[in-house]
């Protein structure tokens, strides 16, 4: 058994008893035989002649590391040895922690050797090697019971010390996540005010790519291995540090763009004047939605100079490219102790107090007995490895998973950024049409032809907004699911970055073959011509320029519901005309999803004097038994003013139907809407789009067949 426990607050790092059918994480080198043998009911490991077996393993963050051993021999002679070594710069040079000879030679007796210093402790370079030093395969050294302790180091002594930060040495390798934040012992600083950050861009130190579906690495690689040249501004408070700006701020990078969150600042102690500063980031895909979150981290000597700044990045959704990315920048700090911006601080508070309750996703066992919280996480369909966070809401209580990371779990897990990819097509397109029916009554039934003179050019004289909406305007090549998105040409409509280029090639592409409002066919590009009509609908009525974005969503709901600065903007064309994508490139985090579910459920209620239609919302949520939708890819599924409608009878075992309202986006997440009150969503890209454990848990809660 190989137990490695460097990412969990324990004193054991690594047990390795020999006990299973294979020795996963040894390399083995030199010659002669391995094996594992059995004696007396104990099984350890066999090396003859020359053979050695090493691991490679990583103590950043431990102080105060042992490592001991065993082992035995048989049959060595004369200069025969068999030792047990530690190296702790990768190889290089060994130490020894236990040698014997032939006097220790008996084949049974297990004998026991130790070491420990400093240079084994916040060491990633940390090597154990078995080693037989015999003339033949009849000279038997057996290794066993292998133990690596250590102590949770401060924050003051941990891999990303003060010395590291303000050092130059490189960040070989990447670190347990919450080494980059700070410990339950740190002492949250008191300075309020204003500051500054300005990082330069610079290659990254590491850069491991997982998965590059479309050969990312082979078109501009390099520059998607160079941390983008970045300016942070906060707000300081109460140990919070606020990002003044908190959307995807678009950067001069040929890859990325960034957005970061709420993070810390703190002390090592007490006593000490010193500040360490914490940050979680987001690097997102240049005009599209893939988000890479990551935590920065940078420290504040007594006199105010600032260190340089090390980051990691270890997580993402985006089912295309993947990556570990780690490695340090130089930066440029200035802080102001004026008076913390007001407002930014009063939105954060109000934020902080709407916000639901967390629990672990394994407390839904309180709930009722026979509930599985791991069928949440669709553990029968899905690698976890795919899984970003996913979570259900019951009567006010969020219960969420954590939010896993290759490098233990984020620290910043309320924070993580998550991309709405097509569920915007509900949450914006969806709710922005419903708003504005309300404003100008039968909006939803306007011509686009009478609004885009590129749509009016290209055949659309009978094509409505909702029409758009629903993806419905008669024009397409195929209606199977996600066919005629998936072509090249759509592919680059996608990233184009300017609204010339995405509406002339919405309009124009897709040949008439259908009547309107008749046959459903996945495009987002309809999705982006129905936002377009929006606003060219409320700015002919304005006779002005409008930010429709905040017009219809921000100020009516966001604001209302107190949600996340996140959220708060949209991604955009990237030009003068700045049009809102509509139907991807949003950005939440966990908790606006889970409220942004349960407003829904509850029928999206507004202050006096502000509302969505109700006929168009109830068709969305399936409440209209008359106007499920249009068929959408099988006879279970509808889509109906930009939202999903599921039958979910066969799954939970009921004998009338049960429509489920559902939202879906790229790479396997969705967010569902069940009807006995509960909400779950699963951010993960995998490319599963599987919820049906989910409802059949959510069932046991509360009866969906009544």
């Amino acid at each position: 058994m190989l137990l490695f426990a460097a990412n969990a607050a324990a004193d054991v790092l690594l047990v390795q008893d020999f006990e299973g059918d294979s020795i996963p994480g040894w390399r083995d080198s030199g010659s002669g035989t391995l094996q594992l043998t059995s004696y007396a009911g104990n099984t350890s490991l066999r090396l003859t002649k020359k053979k050695a077996v090493t691991l490679s393993l990583s103590t950043a963050g431990f102080s105060n590391v042992a490592v001991s051993v065993q082992l035995a021999a048989d049959s060595l002679e004369r200069s025969d040895r068999c030792f047990a070594e530690v190296s702790v710069d990768g190889g290089d040079q060994w130490s020894s922690v236990l040698e014997i000879g032939p006097d220790q030679a008996d084949g049974v007796t297990l004998y026991s050797g130790s070491h420990s210093g400093d240079d084994l402790s916040d060491n990633d370079a940390l090597q154990l090697r078995f080693r037989a030093a015999g003339k033949d395969n009849q000279d038997y050294c057996w290794a066993d019971n292998v133990r690596i302790s250590g102590s949770r180091a401060s924050v003051g002594t941990a891999r990303l010390s003060r010395a590291f930060l303000f050092g130059e040495q490189p960040l070989q390798r990447p670190l347990p996540m919450a080494q980059f934040a700070p410990s339950p012992h740190s002492v949250a600083a008191a300075q309020s005010g204003n500051g500054r950050l300005e990082l330069d861009p610079a290659s990254a130190a590491g850069f491991e790519v997982l998965q590059d579906r479309f050969n990312y690495l082979g078109n501009n690689g390099t520059a998607r291995a160079t941390f983008p040249a970045a300016i942070l501004d906060w707000t300081q408070v109460d140990g919070f540090v606020i990002p003044q700006d908190q959307s995807v701020q678009r950067l001069d990078h040929p890859a990325w763009d960034i957005a970061f969150q709420t993070g810390r600042v703190w002390h090592s102690s007490s006593s000490s004047l010193e500040l360490q500063y914490s940050l979680p980031f987001a690097l997102v895909e240049r005009d599209a939605n893939c988000t890479h979150n990551g935590v920065l981290t940078w420290a504040v000597d007594a006199k105010g100079q600032a260190s340089r700044v090390a980051y990691q990045i270890a997580s993402e959704t985006c089912a295309y490219f993947k990556f570990d990315m780690w490695g340090t920048l130089q930066a440029r700090m200035t802080f102001d102790s004026e008076r913390s911006r007001p407002a930014i601080v009063a939105a954060f508070h109000v934020n902080q107090q709407r916000r639901m309750p967390v629990r672990e996703i394994a407390a839904l066992t309180e709930l009722k007995a026979g509930i599985d919280p791991a069928q949440f996480g669709a553990v029968a369909t899905m690698e976890p490895r795919d899984s970003t966070v996913y979570g259900l809401v019951v009567d006010g209580q969020h219960y969420r998973s954590a939010c896993r990371t290759r490098y233990g779990d984020y620290p910043y897990c309320d924070e993580l950024l998550l991309p709405s990819f097509s569920t915007a097509k509900s949450i914006v397109a969806g709710l922005a049409l419903m708003r504005l029916e309300v404003i100008a009554a039968g909006a939803a039934q306007t011509r686009v032809a009478t609004l885009l003179p590129e749509c009016a050019q290209a055949g659309w004289q009978d094509i409505t907004i909702e029409d758009a909406l629903d993806l419905a305007t008669g024009r397409y090549l195929d209606t199977a699911l996600e066919v005629d998105e998936a072509l090249p040409a759509h592919v680059a409509f996608l990233y184009a970055p300017t609204h010339r280029e995405k509406i002339d090639f919405a309009c124009s592409y897709f040949p008439r073959k259908a009547e309107p409002g008749k046959v459903w066919a996945y495009h987002s590009s309809d999705t982006y011509v129905a936002g377009a009509a929006m606003r060219a609908l409320l700015e002919r009525n304005a006779q002005s320029r409008v930010d429709i974005y905040r017009q219809l969503l921000v100020e009516p709901m966001w604001d209302t519901l107190a949600l996340s600065a996140a959220i708060r903007s949209s991604r955009t064309t990237d030009d003068d005309y700045a049009q809102p994508l509509f139907g991807w490139g949003l950005s939440y985090q966990s908790d606006d999803i889970a409220r942004i579910g349960v407003w829904l459920q509850a029928g999206a209620p507004l202050p006096d004097g502000i509302s969505l239609d109700p006929a168009m919302l109830n068709a969305a949520l399936q409440r209209n038994p008359d106007d499920r939708g249009l068929q959408a890819g099988s006879a279970a599924t509808r889509y109906n003013n930009g939202f999903w409608g599921l039958d979910i009878a066969a799954f939970i075992g009921c004998e009338k139907p049960v429509w489920v309202p559902f939202m879906s986006g790229h790479g396997g997440i969705s967010v569902v809407l069940f009807p006995n009150n509960t909400v779950y969503y699963h951010f993960a890209d995998g490319y599963v789009y599987r919820w049906r454990e989910a409802a059949i848990e959510s069932n046991k809660i509360r009866n969906m067949c009544l």
